[in-house]
């Protein structure tokens, strides 16, 4: 699982850690206690018309996102139909 807020307001999520799989692309936006509210723009790689069902593009999530040091806590992912999401995206994450 690899997550990257690449630019201002884009967050491409990495379920399976490879791009070439399947690649959600996000707009986001951060308050000041790290609440991320996302919507999926898009899905990228082989396995999107596969994933389309179960994450498609225009669901809108929110999530906690809490940094300490080089490691960071991702929690508390809601929204409708965000099973699939948050069964892959909580947990801790460390940078790379």
């Amino acid at each position: 699982m690899k997550i990257e807020f690449s630019d201002k307001d884009v967050m491409k999520i990495v379920p399976h850690g490879e791009k070439k799989v399947i690649v959600v692309v996000c707009e986001y936006t951060v308050d000041k206690q790290g609440l991320v509210k996302a919507k999926i723009k898009e899905l990228e790689g082989e396995a999107k018309d596969k994933a389309k069902d179960h994450l498609p593009v225009g669901l809108e999530f929110s999530f906690k996102w809490q940094v300490k040091d080089d490691a960071a806590t991702l929690d508390d992912v809601k929204g409708d139909n965000v099973d699939p999401l948050k069964a892959h995206l909580e947990g801790k994450y460390e940078k790379k």
